[in-house]
């Protein structure tokens, strides 16, 4: 099975940003039926699949954002703390933790 798993190679670049707080724009994902999300997905591209978000997981960061965010089909700007790790059950590899709208 640990052939087949796809796992991240973090470059000391990218390990340096773990903690930092950072602001991402892109397009959210919805992880829950709800107006205000507190756990989405964002990317670079739209939703274009309710079901799945066709890209790899390099082009994706898992949003917590506790106060939530209103969902929307065009860009949104979210600022929060980034940390740098693999989440083997889910596949994520980097996540937005106490993520708010700027």
């Amino acid at each position: 099975y640990d052939d087949c798993l796809l796992k991240p190679g973090y470059t000391e670049a990218i390990q340096k940003l773990n903690g930092s707080e950072v602001t991402l724009m892109g397009f959210m994902f919805p992880l829950e039926h709800t107006e205000e999300q507190k756990n989405f997905l964002i990317g670079p591209y739209p939703l274009s699949c309710p079901y799945h978000y066709h890209i790899g997981p390099e082009n994706v960061v898992e949003v917590l954002a506790p106060k939530g965010v209103t969902f929307s089909f065009d860009p949104v700007t979210v600022v929060g703390k980034l940390s740098v790790r693999f989440n083997e059950e889910t596949g994520v590899f980097y996540y937005l933790e106490d993520a708010r709208i700027p």
